[in-house]
């Protein structure tokens, strides 16, 4: 059991409570993780390899240096708000974007699997990818003990309760219906022939795709900073 991780997840429920309650205990937490998100070189590479870019990039580092800036006064409630648009929307945006991606990954692995073991591996190993790339988006040091406490967590509030505070059920559906699209959309037009034979294996891989976005997606939830309102 990894208690640094269970540690550190209810302390981001703790900075969620605060933002909320006592804004300015939060902004005093969030200051500090703030001051601990690194953007040196190494970081940068680390970054790079869970999705960001070098425009997101470069918006982070010139929102660090603006909300640490001693010339920035605003009031506890502006800072945070501050905070959630500058620097944390930059992590959304790219925790949104590879959650899509590793759905796309796993349903068309699926779909294209001929075995039912091997679908299980494709989605297992897409969203323990998924995760390892979020922790360290939000400035979790991923281990592989920590990843499987963080998706234990996101399957279990997915699942048993946590649906009613994302989107509806349909509406979440017809969201990834949009992303992964037609079978000749999503395995490319060039392989219409393989998609024409996996068609009978595409609502199965759209199914096991949508599994894996909704685990990145509430997984976000709950490792950003501030949470944000839907």
């Amino acid at each position: 059991m990894d208690l640094a991780a269970l540690h550190e997840l209810r302390e981001r429920q703790t900075w969620h409570r605060l933002a909320t309650e006592h804004a300015e205990s939060a902004e005093a937490k969030i200051r500090e993780y703030l001051g601990r998100y690194k953007l040196d070189p190494k970081a940068r590479i680390s970054l790079f390899a869970a999705g960001m870019n070098a425009r997101e990039f470069d918006a982070l580092s010139e929102a660090k240096q603006h909300l640490l800036s001693g010339e920035l006064h605003l009031p506890p409630t502006d800072w945070l708000e501050e905070f959630t648009v500058r620097f944390q929307a930059a992590l959304d945006t790219t925790a949104e974007r590879q959650a899509k991606s590793y759905g796309v990954r796993a349903a068309v692995g699926t779909a294209l699997s001929p075995m039912p073991l091997l679908d299980q591996g494709v989605v297992l190993y897409s969203s323990l990818k998924l995760v390892h790339d979020l922790l360290v988006l939000y400035n979790l040091r991923p281990t592989p003990g920590r990843s499987v406490i963080v998706l234990a967590r996101a399957i279990l509030q997915t699942y048993l309760g946590g649906v009613a505070q994302d989107v509806t059920e349909a509406g979440t559906e017809a969201a990834w219906r949009e992303i992964v699209g037609t079978p000749e959309e999503l395995f490319g037009a060039s392989a219409a022939g393989v998609a024409a034979k996996a068609t009978a294996k595409f609502a199965e891989g759209a199914a096991n795709g949508l599994l894996v976005w909704r685990l990145g997606r509430r997984t976000t939830k709950f490792l950003q900073p501030v949470r944000r309102a839907s």
